[in-house]
């Protein structure tokens, strides 16, 4: 058995058990002895090696423990080492990934809230003093609005998509993301998180109807929140312009089912379970270059999973609402998630 071991590479530590009083030896010596430690003042078995670049470093004070068995783990170690890269680089990427689209999606949310109070609420170079900033504030909102009311819900948007890209960064860069699970109207989460969308929604000329419902469901309200986000976002990607958004809720003995219906960009069948489970755009999102990144829809599954959940696709639901617009197939598609209700 090993009770210690260190693994580094170009003066880069690899892996590390060991603890901060212990140091390397000087040299490597590329086999295995028995010598007192200085620290444990006991004797131990020991070995510090260079392979493939690599430098090993193992300490054992087992009694029943030889020279022999220390060399099987070794060539274990030796073996495992380029699988463990790899893996690491994987996660490491992942990580670069998630941090990039981070910076890429703040940048953008905080210009976007940046060049709105410019061009709806400018203030005088002019204004001294707090008050006079007040009350020019005051006049560009009475002089127009129904541009300022449109400004406002711009900024709600761009506001909330910013706690959303937090909310998202956190959930993704861990394995096992911490969850708190409690009982949750979910009537008031869905409003809370369809509320950054509602501009883009009013622009496209849809009809909104959220039917009532006073069950409560057993989540993690941050994780369910990106995951309605995700879905209202792609609303607002594909909804047909003069259409309506529908949410609707279902339930049965262990589950709440809330299905999001609208007439979208038609989705083929053969593209469901790949939008779901691999991050893939469906046909039309990519030819019409609306499809980002991707991954909406296979985060939000992973996400739903955590929750005890289930996310599935309907496509084409009602074939007499199907249309074209521009010569773009719309269909009317159901977005259904089953959440488990509060025991």
């Amino acid at each position: 058995m090993i009770d210690y071991l260190h693994i580094e590479k170009d003066g880069q530590s690899f892996y590390s058990s060991l603890p901060i009083e212990y140091s390397l030896p000087k040299q490597p010596a590329n086999r295995f002895s028995q010598v007192l430690c200085p620290i444990a003042k006991c004797k131990m078995r020991h070995g510090y090696f260079v392979i493939d670049g690599y430098q090993i470093y193992i300490i054992s004070y087992q009694e029943n423990v030889t020279n022999k068995i220390l060399n099987h783990y070794l060539n274990s170690i030796v073996h495992l080492i380029p699988l463990l890269t790899s893996s690491r680089q994987n996660m490491e990427e992942k990580l670069n990934k998630n941090f990039r689209r981070l910076k890429h999606n703040i940048v953008t949310h905080s210009t976007n809230i940046h060049q709105e109070l410019e061009k709806s609420f400018p203030l005088s170079n002019n204004s001294k003093g707090a008050r006079n900033q007040i009350s020019e504030i005051k006049e560009t909102l009475k002089n127009d609005l129904d541009q300022s009311a449109k400004s406002i819900l711009k900024l709600i948007k761009s506001s909330n998509l910013l706690r959303f890209e937090f909310d998202i960064y956190d959930l993704l860069s861990s394995p096992t993301p911490y969850l708190e699970f409690d009982n949750h109207e979910i009537h008031k989460i869905i409003l809370f998180n369809l509320s950054p969308y509602w501009f883009d929604l009013i622009q496209k000329k849809t009809i909104i109807n959220v039917n009532d419902c006073y069950e409560k469901v057993n989540i993690d309200p941050k994780s369910i929140s990106v995951v309605l986000s995700l879905l209202f976002e792609n609303a607002t990607k594909y909804i047909a312009n003069n259409s309506e958004l529908c949410v609707k809720f279902e339930k049965t003995p262990d589950y709440l089912t809330i299905k999001i219906e609208m007439t979208s960009l038609k989705i083929k069948p053969y593209n469901v379970d790949k939008i779901i489970n691999d991050g893939v755009s469906g046909e039309y999102a990519e030819k019409l270059g609306l499809s980002g990144d991707g991954l909406g829809l296979s985060i939000a599954n992973k996400l739903v999973k955590y929750n005890k959940g289930e996310l599935l696709i309907e496509p084409n639901i009602n074939e007499s609402e199907n249309i074209q617009q521009m010569g773009i197939p719309y269909e009317r598609n159901r977005f259904v998630l089953n959440l488990k209700k509060s025991a």
